[in-house]
């Protein structure tokens, strides 16, 4: 994903577009793929600590 935001109990966390796109762009091991994240919540653990 490299535009939107993560909907979560905590509030909305926008996604970096600048540097999402600059990463796939950069890289081969990473790629916008949405279905990927459609039913993830893991993430909403991690977030309070980055």
């Amino acid at each position: 994903m490299t535009e939107g935001i993560w909907s979560m109990h905590l509030g909305d966390i926008a996604i970096d577009e600048e540097l999402a796109t600059q990463l796939c762009k950069e890289t081969s091991i990473v790629k916008p793929v949405p279905a990927a994240h459609q039913f993830e919540n893991s993430l909403e653990t991690q977030l309070p600590f980055l």
